[in-house]
């Protein structure tokens, strides 16, 4: 078969796909060249890569490399893992691909480790003088309910069944505590709310 007629190939050193030695050609993609050749029935021929890879775009538009090549006719078949892009099919037409590589990022599986000052760090120094204020806020809304509610219903009241003074509800809800203490369990209350926003979740890193 003329020379001139057959394929003019051209491939890069991407082991194992395509292992190339200026006109020699190894590598998983030469059973692929050699089944296009048969069902075209056509011979081919390598040519030697350029420098530049598969190639780069330039600022004039033009490319370099094996792209380069092709583009400008010199070859016919780029073979090789190269990937697919819009920029690229704007100057060369690729085949349906053979197969898909996978690009992973890869880094230092976290441990966990015990940490005094973890509470803080899930919220900005802004956040946290903002639930300070929000907690005094809080604190000194409760501390003047419980007054007002005292000085308006007192701690007594009749009752219901036998007339009698006794502690108001309010009060057998917690009858050794007074108001300090109440607005000190507010305040835990509204501290630990804070302080539980720190904890770890095993279940969400597992």
């Amino acid at each position: 078969m003329n020379e001139s007629s057959c394929l003019r190939v051209v491939t890069g050193h991407w082991p194992p796909y395509s292992i190339s030695r200026n006109v020699d050609l190894g590598g998983a993609m030469l059973p692929v060249l050699q089944v296009l050749a048969d069902k075209l029935n056509m011979c081919y021929k390598l040519v030697p890569a350029p420098a530049g890879g598969w190639g780069t775009r330039q600022a004039n538009g033009s490319w370099t490399g094996m792209i380069g090549m092709c583009e400008r006719g010199e070859v016919d078949v780029v073979l090789g893992p190269i990937a697919d892009s819009t920029e690229r099919s704007l100057v060369i037409d690729f085949s349906t691909p053979l197969f898909i590589d996978k690009q992973i990022i890869t880094y230092l599986r976290p441990t966990l480790e015990p940490d005094l000052g973890g509470f803080v760090k899930p919220f900005s120094p802004l956040i946290w003088i903002l639930l300070f204020l929000i907690s005094l806020l809080v604190l000194g809304s409760t501390f003047l309910l419980l007054l007002l509610r005292a000085r308006l219903f007192g701690t007594l009241a009749p009752s219901p069944t036998s007339g009698t003074i006794a502690p108001a509800p309010w009060q057998r809800d917690f009858p050794q505590h007074g108001y300090s203490d109440r607005t000190g369990r507010a305040f835990l209350w509204t501290y630990g709310v804070m302080i539980t926003q720190s904890f770890l979740r095993l279940s969400s890193i597992c």
